[in-house]
């Protein structure tokens, strides 16, 4: 099956992809994402945002994934 790509949007552009499992957008958003010293990824709940911090250090060791609790980032 070939590799499906997932455009990352512009700024202040909205994308959604569809038909993604919990596990296929920390494997995305890793190959995808450019070498910036910061990126900031927004989740839906604190489950995805704790999965997609895990997974980052999984598929990007060199780098540091923080997380940040709703009630910290008001």
């Amino acid at each position: 099956m070939p590799k499906q790509i997932y455009p990352l949007p512009r700024p202040a552009q909205k994308t959604v992809w569809a038909h993604l499992s919990k596990g296929s957008l920390p494997l995305l958003l890793t190959e995808n994402l450019p070498e910036r010293p910061l990126t900031v990824v927004l989740t839906q709940d604190v489950e995805q945002a704790l999965r997609l911090q895990a997974a980052w250090q999984f598929f990007r060791p060199q780098h540091t994934a923080v997380f940040l609790p709703d009630w910290e980032t008001l």
